[in-house]
Order: C-alpha cells, then structure tokens, then sequence
C-alpha cells in the first residue's frame, strides 16, 4: 500500500491534535514503551 503525503492547514489542527492525544495517551503498553524516569 503506498503512501500518499498531503500538504496540512488549519483546518486539519483539531484532527492531528486528537490524534496526538490518542497516540499518548495512557495505556495498559504505556509502561513498557515509555518506562521512565520523567523529569518533573
């Protein structure tokens, strides 16, 4: 399947923010992905 890259706007914001969030977000992988120390 190729991939098609497309130029992004404003418009495409609120999207690619949710996105984000989701990508971060905690999860039950969240640990063994991102296991620390953070700083404060």
């Amino acid at each position: 399947m190729p991939l098609r890259v497309s130029a992004a706007d404003a418009a495409d914001a609120p999207r690619c923010v949710a996105i984000e969030g989701a990508a971060y977000a905690p999860g039950p992988q969240t640990d063994a992905l991102f296991p620390g120390p953070f700083p404060p």
